[in-house]
């Protein structure tokens, strides 16, 4: 199992503030929808210190939803977290993702794989609630 992995079996997901974002684009009578949800960084995303500039949703190829962001830390010293992300459908829940970043500079931005064993739903109009679960 890999640090990140580990990291995350051990953690409990906390209570704490929630920020809600959009994700994706379109209308019920849009094309077909896209295998993917995008979205810039346009709404508030951030928690703790931590700071979405930019997420992508999808299908991780096993039918369960996946992802990756570019994350920039916002703190004062280079720290890890683990983050949960939850996808939200027409207001209600359809994915709980979790996230990791291992010794990042104040200031730096790097990429967060999203992981979930929640099936995907395909579309656009996600949106997401963003939470630092903690920062070591």
């Amino acid at each position: 199992m890999t640090r990140r992995g580990k990291i995350l079996a051990g953690l409990g997901v906390s209570l704490g503030a929630l920020v809600v974002v959009a994700c994706g684009a379109g209308s019920p009578s849009a094309s077909p929808a896209p295998t993917a949800a995008s979205t810039k960084a346009t709404d508030s995303r951030t928690d703790k210190g931590w700071t979405i500039l930019s997420l992508s949703l999808k299908d991780d190829g096993t039918g369960d939803f996946g992802g990756t962001a570019r994350v920039r830390n916002d703190n004062g010293g280079t720290m890890s977290a683990t983050f949960t992300l939850t996808v939200l459908k027409a207001g209600n829940p359809v994915a709980s993702m979790q996230g990791a970043s291992e010794s990042v500079a104040a200031g730096q931005t790097v990429t967060v794989d999203w992981v979930s064993q929640d099936k995907y739903v395909g579309g656009a109009g996600f949106t997401t609630a963003f939470q630092c679960d903690s920062t070591f």
